[in-house]
């Protein structure tokens, strides 16, 4: 059968149910960010995602997807935010900012620039936001990076991003 016959006797298909989906999505690994943001009463919170990603080089953006709520609130507010890529050993910070409070962690968050951001994260982001908008029932944000850096560059060799793969926390092993 030639492939312009094959698609035009295809049937619609269904969609795959939540759980399906979420079994097989879970098999691609991610990285972990905190997106941070500051409050109207001048406090800073953030938010875990792990869908982030880089848009273009040139201008440098990232996107990410969330659920609506408080997070969105503030960034639709402040058009700003920080996004923060964790390390393998800010498993606490994932999930504190996931809405699992950790009350013996105290998270400290430095400023490069002008907006907050996670401090000993892996690799930090200010951005300001371009565009947003409603997918299903999460929020996607498109963001130019206004600066970025580093934490620790001189120790690249021995700190390793925290990653998430079936659905739990991950360490990554240099494969030689």
């Amino acid at each position: 059968m030639q492939p312009e016959k094959y698609v035009a006797e295809m049937k619609t298909p269904e969609l795959a149910g939540p759980m399906d989906f979420r079994k097989t999505i879970s098999q691609f690994t991610t990285g972990v960010v905190v997106i941070s943001y500051t409050q109207v009463d001048g406090t800073v919170a953030g938010a875990t995602v792990n869908s982030f990603t880089s848009v273009s080089l040139n201008p440098a953006s990232v996107l990410f997807l969330m659920k609506p709520g408080r997070t969105q609130e503030a960034i639709d507010r402040n058009r700003v935010f920080g996004a923060s890529i964790l390390a393998e050993s800010q498993t606490e910070h994932s999930s504190h900012f996931a809405g699992r409070t950790c009350d013996e962690l105290n998270p400290q968050f430095c400023v490069h620039n002008k907006i907050p951001t996670l401090q000993d994260s892996l690799a930090w982001f200010e951005c300001r936001l371009e565009s947003s908008f409603r997918l299903h029932d999460h929020m996607l944000y498109v963001a130019n990076v206004i600066c970025c850096g580093i934490n620790g560059e001189d120790k690249l060799d021995r700190i390793r991003p925290l990653t998430f793969y079936k659905s739990n926390y991950r360490k990554l092993a240099i494969v030689e």
